[in-house]
């Protein structure tokens, strides 16, 4: 079975937002940064509805215009014990381009996963990423700057 999710690449004055994932499936994805992003739900009316949701838990607001969804979607396997907790071998999270729109205070996680919100120049937040999403970024702002 494949799970489906929804993410963001959200970007503000050339600096793109990441949340810090302090606890996930059995710690694997506790200490990382990470694209805000999670599961579809059962009662989201759409993939544009769940990334609402998936941004205002993550990240406390709801101040997000979003864009248009990236072509490729972000694809990984889970490993064995989390594809046994998840009742899912792998994962295909759908993209969309956002823009933060707030000044900043209503950036306070909802979601008891995420420890903090931050924004980081795209040369800081490669290193940070898993390497899946760190791979799908630098070809998107290689293709961007070509």
């Amino acid at each position: 079975m494949i799970r489906q999710a929804v993410g963001a690449v959200v970007e503000t004055d050339g600096r793109v937002l990441l949340v810090y994932k302090v606890k996930g499936a059995q710690g694997k994805l506790a200490g990382k940064w990470d694209l805000p992003k999670g599961g579809v739900e059962p009662n989201d009316c759409s993939l544009e509805d769940a990334l609402l949701r998936e941004l205002r838990e993550e990240t406390g607001s709801s101040q997000f215009k979003l864009g248009s969804r990236l072509s490729e979607p972000l694809r990984f396997a889970f490993d064995a014990e989390t594809s046994h907790i998840l009742g899912c071998r792998e994962q295909v999270t759908e993209l969309y381009r956002a823009v933060y729109t707030g000044d900043g205070t209503d950036l306070v996680p909802l979601d008891e996963e995420i420890a903090e919100v931050a924004f980081f120049s795209r040369e800081e937040a490669l290193p940070l990423l898993f390497p899946e999403t760190r791979r799908l970024l630098a070809s998107l702002w290689q293709q961007e700057e070509s």
